[in-house]
């Protein structure tokens, strides 16, 4: 019985929150007590995804250089398949998150240098908001 006046009373301090706010905006007021949930979820999935991507890079460590792939490209792409997964294994415990992030910042940058060096593809906002190539 105690446990639901405690909700009760929880709930009526919720809604007068609400008409303190305002109607429209009480409940975006109310979401504060969820942000540790929600950095917390943010930080697992950007982690699984980095980490799932990340580990099928561990082919590249019997891959010899050729001509479709030169020997400075494979050293780049073999210290991202490190930095990759080591970044989101960091993300997903929490371990030094800003050090981990450092690490998932590094891969992003070396697929970003692939993609203008390699590909040549521009790096325009042309092509990450509309979907046009560049040229």
């Amino acid at each position: 019985m105690q446990a639901v006046t405690v909700g009760l009373e929880r709930l009526r301090a919720l809604t007068e929150v609400t008409t303190l706010a305002g109607d429209h905006m009480g409940f975006f007021f109310s979401l504060h007590q969820f942000s540790d949930f929600a950095l917390l979820a943010l930080r697992i999935a950007l982690g699984a995804v980095f980490l799932t991507h990340g580990l099928g890079k561990r082919k590249l460590w019997s891959t010899q250089p050729s001509a479709q792939m030169p020997a400075g490209m494979l050293r780049n792409l073999r210290i991202l398949s490190i930095a990759e997964p080591a970044g989101a294994l960091g993300m997903l415990v929490g371990f030094l998150t800003q050090l981990a992030a450092l690490g998932l910042v590094i891969a992003m940058l070396g697929a970003l240098q692939f993609l203008i060096t390699k590909v040549h593809r521009k790096f325009t906002f042309a092509v990450v908001f509309a979907g046009r190539r560049g040229t």
